[in-house]
């Protein structure tokens, strides 16, 4: 599991994402501001989101994963509202 999730944080997704590789460590401050941010964009979210710093190694795999999905699914979701809108 160890394994999967370094591989899951090191190896960009794609060509432009290895060119434009950045460091993607943040500090505890900079994640719980991010979380403040998004919370009040996004409240609906505000549950999940105050948990992200309790999360351990294999339950913030899970998490990244599932995001994953979940986006897929609000992308597939949006097409099918504009699909509505346009017949």
């Amino acid at each position: 599991m160890l394994l999967s999730a370094a591989v899951l944080t090191s190896v960009p997704r794609n060509a432009i994402a290895q060119a434009n590789a950045t460091d993607y460590t943040v500090t505890e401050e900079q994640i719980k501001a991010k979380i403040n941010e998004f919370k009040t964009k996004h409240p609906k979210f505000a549950a999940i989101l105050e948990q992200i710093p309790t999360l351990d190694l294999k339950e913030t795999v899970k998490s990244y994963i599932g995001a994953e999905a979940l986006q897929k699914l609000l992308k597939a979701h949006a097409k099918n509202l504009v699909e509505e809108k346009v017949m």
